[in-house]
C-alpha cells in the first residue's frame, strides 16, 4: 500500500504475461529470453513475407530478412527478458497481414495489432504506420476495411487500460 511505480503500473502487460507464463513453466528464469527468441524468428519469417508480397525476388527478400537478427538492438535485446523485439515482431505479423490480398487478412491483422498495443505503450507510433500501410497497402473497400482494423485493433489492444486498477493509471 503507498508503493507505486508507473513503469510496472502503467505499461501494458502483453508480453509480459508471456514472459511470466515461460518462468512458470521453467520453475525459473532460464527461459526468459524465449519469448523474445521467438519475435526474432516471427520478425525474420514476417520481413520475408513482407518483401514477397511486395514484390521482391525470393533471394533479396530472404536476405532482407536475414539481416533482421544482425541488427543491433536485436541482437543485444533477443537473450534478454524485455518486450522490444516482441513490438518489432508484431508490427512486422501487423504489416504482412495488412498486405494480405485475402479476405483473412483483415482479421489477422486486427488481432496483430491487438496484440501490439497490449505489449508497450511505444507501440501507438506504430499505430500510424500501420493505419499507412492499410490506406497505402490496399485499394477500394479492402483500403477501408483494413483502416477499420487496425482501428479496432488499436482499441482492443488498449482495452487493458479499462481493466487496469482506477487508482494506478494516469495517477
Amino acid at each position: 500500500v503507498g508503493s507505486r511505480d508507473a513503469r510496472i503500473e502503467e505499461s501494458p502487460p502483453g508480453a509480459e504475461i508471456a514472459i511470466a507464463f515461460t518462468m512458470a513453466a521453467a520453475g525459473g528464469t532460464r527461459l526468459v529470453g524465449l519469448v523474445q527468441w521467438w519475435s526474432v524468428l516471427v520478425s525474420t519469417v514476417a520481413v520475408f513475407g513482407i518483401a514477397r508480397r511486395l514484390g521482391v525476388d525470393v533471394r533479396p527478400a530472404a536476405l532482407a530478412a536475414l539481416c533482421v537478427p544482425a541488427l543491433p538492438i536485436v541482437a543485444l535485446q533477443a537473450p534478454t527478458a524485455l518486450n522490444d523485439v516482441v513490438v518489432g515482431a508484431l508490427v512486422a505479423v501487423a504489416v504482412y497481414f495488412l498486405l494480405d490480398p485475402r479476405t483473412a487478412g483483415t482479421g489477422l491483422a486486427c488481432t496483430a495489432t491487438a496484440a501490439l498495443v497490449a505489449t508497450k505503450m511505444t507501440s501507438l507510433v506504430a499505430i500510424v504506420v500501420l493505419g499507412a500501410v492499410a490506406l497505402v497497402g490496399n485499394t477500394g473497400r479492402r483500403r477501408l476495411s483494413r483502416f477499420a482494423a487496425v482501428a479496432l485493433g488499436a482499441l482492443i489492444g488498449a482495452s487493458w487500460l479499462v481493466i487496469a486498477p482506477a487508482g494506478y493509471v494516469g495517477a
